[in-house]
């Protein structure tokens, strides 16, 4: 893996130089779609607090609407986990990403007190590396062709060719 960062048993991959901007987007939407999940369990709560048909306010109209619909606030409960593991863990890669050193060569202490990092540029160019710089070619070619299978895959102009459709008489 070139320029490896770690092993991901979440996303069950290495990251590395090829992947390492969308390990790091998908980091930032966890967070971010917890926050939205946990503000509208709360919008909805508090409406249904407001709205209440027995005209009760405070803590009954809280425990009410609570009990009226038990999910959102099971919801907003469960989706503070998420905002606090994962978005530390952005955090921290975040910090990463501004001084342009791995989570490898973070745990191992590559580059200890006195020894600079010869690859930290500055935090602005360090973040603009990693999340708007070029994505390098792959060097294991799997195709025979290269990327334009992808683009056109190769269709058979007769199908009488492939073996499934052949007559066997």
């Amino acid at each position: 893996v070139d320029e490896f960062d770690h092993h991901c048993p979440w996303t069950g991959n290495c990251v590395g130089r090829r992947n390492y901007r969308y390990f790091l987007s998908f980091i930032l939407m966890v967070p971010i779609f917890a926050i939205y999940t946990i503000s509208f369990c709360v919008v909805k709560i508090a409406v249904l607090s407001l709205n209440s048909p027995t005209g009760l306010v405070g803590w009954e109209a809280f425990t009410e609407a609570c009990r009226a619909d038990p999910v959102a606030p099971l919801l907003a409960v469960y989706s503070l986990i998420p905002l606090g593991l994962v978005g530390a863990l952005c955090v921290f890669h975040m910090y990463l990403t501004s001084i342009n050193v791995t989570t490898n060569e973070n745990i191992k202490k590559f580059y200890k007190e006195g020894k600079e990092n010869p690859f930290d540029k500055s935090i602005g160019k360090n973040l603009q590396m990693r999340w708007c710089g070029y994505t390098p070619q792959r060097f294991i070619k799997f195709h025979k062709f290269g990327d334009e299978d992808y683009i056109d895959p190769p269709v058979p102009n007769d199908w009488q060719m492939l073996p499934e459709y052949r007559d066997e008489n």
